[in-house]
């Protein structure tokens, strides 16, 4: 690239271009080594997975940028299968969608340092007269003038790449607070239907005890066979809804695994339950749309939609620019050498850029119209969310316990009027059909309101999180 050579070297190089495979091939080995797939160690890997405190940390850190909000997992906390802490950390460390928009991020990174870079060297050799008799022999080298001094196209570059590890990093940030109510929301579901079976399975043993005594009734002719086959078909409905609660449990289950990326049979998956679940304290009020504009994540990651459509189009504006390319130029005309210098301009046509850039500016609205859009939904959603909120609260204090009780009063009753003769059997499956509707509706409403809260939180943001609200 510059370095004076003579001519008869030049002259044998052209003539003989294989002496220039070795050090073509010496200034392309870039290539990294091969990384092949390896079963064994992708099985042991699965298997060996717990909640890593330190690795939730730094994917955390990963993502982390001014002003967002969220709360780290603490690294040295005694982690409780039975805690939403615990579950966090295994979102954060874990969860499928988080650790690819890790990898995201580091591979924004890693693009980072190459963006901008300025365009490849060029050398050029003529041998005037390819194997005459004539001397002359040329050589030019030209550099990428503007890419060296970072301007023009160069700087829009880099500026591009600089914007794209910050929509990465919002891209993990969204990640990582979508997982942690995911894994949320679907412990709380496991937990509720383990709930609702514990429950049945008590009120199948109280029906079977009495169904000892109706059987007795039948026998001796004190029951018609009507009345014992709507007896029987009862304990038929709770063992098919005791079995499509177990399918329910297993989806769940399965469910939480993915979210939390745990192995299905791991034990930490056995212990959800109703009563381990926390309160999550009074509804939140929600944001202004400036404030979760600046803290949702969703929204910030829209926003740098945005900033990164403005970015490609500063981009493809950069390449209307003309290039420049300056270098040495050495001739060897027979005796001696000959130095002077070599220009070259790029001129791009307007029918190259013009196209591009009408398409950008479209690009740009369209990316400022799907935040509002956004912007628009997200506060309706987090709008009805509270009212669900609301509503689910108002249910399970003033309704859910009343009935319940009330139902379970009434069984209690009437399994012991009928133990002394004072109940018929419609009285009886009167009793029973209510109490198998009230008997989960604590459950129910337990896990609704839960439900609705943990949507709140999400929608309201890292804003409002108080760092042990789920």
């Amino acid at each position: 690239m510059g370095e004076i050579m003579t001519n008869p070297y030049l002259s044998g190089v052209l003539r003989q271009p294989r002496q220039l495979l070795f050090p073509i091939l010496f200034f392309s080995c870039a290539a990294p080594e091969t990384s092949p797939v390896q079963p064994e160690e992708l099985i042991d890997h699965v298997a060996a997975r717990a909640a890593d405190a330190s690795l939730a940390r730094s994917a955390a850190e990963l993502a982390a940028i001014p002003p967002l909000e969220l709360n780290l997992p603490d690294v040295d906390v005694e982690l409780d299968p039975t805690s939403s802490q615990f579950w966090r950390v295994c979102a954060y460390a874990w969860n499928p969608a988080v650790r690819q928009a890790r990898q995201e991020v580091l591979m924004a990174l890693a693009r980072q340092q190459s963006a901008g870079a300025p365009d490849p060297v060029g050398v050029r050799v003529v041998d005037h007269e390819f194997g005459g008799d004539s001397a002359l022999v040329e050589s030019v080298a030209t550099f990428d003038l503007l890419g060296i001094l970072g301007v023009g196209e160069s700087a829009a570059e880099q500026a591009q790449a600089d914007v794209r590890v910050l929509r990465a990093r919002c891209r993990l940030e969204q990640e990582l607070w979508s997982a942690r109510f995911v894994v949320e929301r679907a412990r709380v579901r496991l937990a509720a239907v383990r709930a609702r079976q514990e429950l049945l399975r008590v009120l199948g043993t109280e029906l079977r005890e009495d169904m000892e005594r109706f059987r007795i009734l039948q026998l001796n002719r004190r029951l018609s066979d009507a009345e014992w086959g709507l007896i029987s078909a009862r304990e038929d409905l709770l063992l098919q809804k005791l079995s499509l609660l177990a399918s329910e449990e297993a989806a769940l289950r399965h469910e939480l695994a993915v979210a939390a990326g745990l192995p299905i049979d791991h034990p930490a998956l056995d212990r959800p339950a109703i009563d381990a679940l926390t309160d999550l304290g009074p509804t939140v009020e929600l944001p202004s749309s400036a404030r979760l504009l600046e803290t949702h994540p969703r929204l910030r990651y829209l926003r740098l939609d945005v900033a990164e459509a403005e970015a490609q189009l500063r981009t493809i504006a950069a390449s209307a620019i003309p290039g420049i390319r300056m270098g040495p130029h050495l001739s060897w005309p027979g005796s001696g050498t000959q130095l002077g210098g070599a220009l070259q301009l790029t001129l791009p046509l307007p029918s190259q850029w013009r196209g591009e850039i009408e398409a950008a500016l479209i690009e740009r609205t369209a990316r400022i119209q799907q935040l509002e859009d956004e912007l628009l939904s997200h506060g309706s959603l987090a709008r009805t969310a509270q009212l669900r909120c609301e509503e689910a609260r108002v249910r399970q204090e003033e309704h859910a316990v009343a009935v319940q009780n009330a139902a379970s009063e009434s069984w209690r009753a009437t399994r012991l009027r009928f133990r002394v003769g004072q109940a018929t059997s419609r009285d009886w499956l009167r009793a029973l059909d209510a109490q198998m509707l009230a008997v989960v509706l604590g459950v129910n409403s337990t896990a609704t309101e839960h439900i609705a809260t943990l949507d709140v939180l999400e929608l309201a943001g890292p804003a409002v999180d108080t760092g042990d609200q789920s």
